[in-house]
């Protein structure tokens, strides 16, 4: 795939605590193939956590963009729902122990 820094419109938006990167690079057929990186800036660090390039290909870079945009949101929101998860899991093993309720203050 080719890309061009200079030239491939992009977007670059935080969105709960995340750093969302979407590329949509301009093929030889003149479609637009969209990219996604995301980033966990929650503490500070900003690592890779999910990058992908799409399959699908658009006549238009902003629908191209805005397809990997809304894709990137849905991961995250299922990502904090499942941390979610696993802390009520966590808590609820917690106070099921035999010594939950001798816890200190």
């Amino acid at each position: 795939m080719r890309t061009d820094a200079l030239n491939d419109p992009f977007i670059e938006a935080g969105y709960a605590g995340y750093s969302l990167r979407v590329v949509a690079h301009l093929q030889p057929d003149r479609t637009f193939r969209p990219c996604l990186e995301i980033r966990d800036y929650r503490c500070g660090a900003g690592e890779l956590s999910y990058a992908c390039t799409f399959e699908e290909r658009d006549a238009d870079a902003d629908t191209a963009l805005k397809h990997a945009l809304d894709t990137g949101r849905q991961l995250i929101d299922e990502w904090l729902d499942l941390v979610d998860l696993d802390i009520r899991r966590e808590r609820n093993e917690a106070e099921a122990h035999p010594l939950a309720r001798f816890r200190c203050p």
